[in-house]
């Protein structure tokens, strides 16, 4: 089956055979028939007179100032109901919709929300990854630590561990460090005997008196070098710029 245009007007014709169409200006296939788009809906295969305020709901048409489409049942808008719930309208500020597919149920919690099938009050609750705790749910305050619930004012999660929030400490891998006194290196807790001691990978090192190769985690004595590589960072050496060269990973003099 196919659609043709017809000459000399395509403005205003359309030529349909069986369900197909092509659009000629302002028309279109509604089942069998043209329509006029500016004047016709079609809905479902059904022609509707259109109006600025109406819109397709199924095989009919509702008022969009007045009405709500939901799952091609007309609801009214009545009471705040704005939103759907399946085919059933409700007043969010009421009621909340949980679930999913055609398993979707209204219950009577203002301003809740669901966590996964289940109803709850966000004033008083807090979703975390299906679970329900009775910590309630503050945007930028509230926080889930794998399954479990917390406030970020007095909890910090680290890696899936809760651990009471203490001035100066922060997270190193699961556990606290202190910032002060200790250096986090690869999640690594290191004592931080002297101010100058840095992360250089999993280790520490002494910036005075030591040059770090960031790229492999391999610290060398001695200061003002720089890391000489090898093509595929499998391994490294230092070297002085000032009368050395670096090709390759290996070193050579330049004098």
């Amino acid at each position: 089956m196919c659609c043709e245009r017809h000459q000399p007007n395509p403005a205003s014709e359309v030529h349909v055979i069986g369900q197909d169409a092509v659009i000629d200006g302002d028309f279109e296939c509604c089942g069998l028939t043209a329509i006029n788009t500016t004047k016709t809906r079609c809905c479902n295969q059904a022609q509707k007179d259109k109006t600025p305020y109406n819109d397709c709901c199924g095989g009919t048409t509702f008022d969009t100032r007045s009405q709500i489409c939901c799952e091609d049942t007309v609801r009214d808008l009545t009471d705040g109901e704005t939103e759907c719930c399946a085919t059933n309208a409700f007043n969010p500020a009421n009621k909340v919709c949980c679930g999913f597919g055609t398993n979707r149920v209204l219950y009577d919690i203002g301003h809740g929300s669901c966590c996964r099938a289940t109803p709850y009050s966000s004033s008083l609750d807090s979703c975390c990854y299906g679970k329900i705790h009775h910590v309630p749910k503050i945007n930028e305050v509230q926080g889930c630590c794998k399954q479990e619930s917390y406030l970020k004012t007095d909890q910090v999660c680290c890696e899936g561990n809760l651990h009471d929030r203490q001035p100066g400490m922060q997270c190193c891998g699961r556990e606290l460090y202190n910032t002060t006194s200790e250096l986090c290196c690869g999640n690594t807790t290191i004592p931080r005997s002297t101010p100058s001691l840095q992360c250089c990978g999993n280790t520490s090192y002494d910036t005075l008196q030591e040059t770090c190769c960031h790229h492999v985690g391999q610290s060398f004595t001695g200061l003002n070098l720089s890391c000489c590589y090898s093509t595929r960072f499998t391994t490294v050496d230092v070297y002085n710029p000032l009368t050395q060269t670096c090709c390759r990973g290996r070193r050579d003099g330049m004098f």
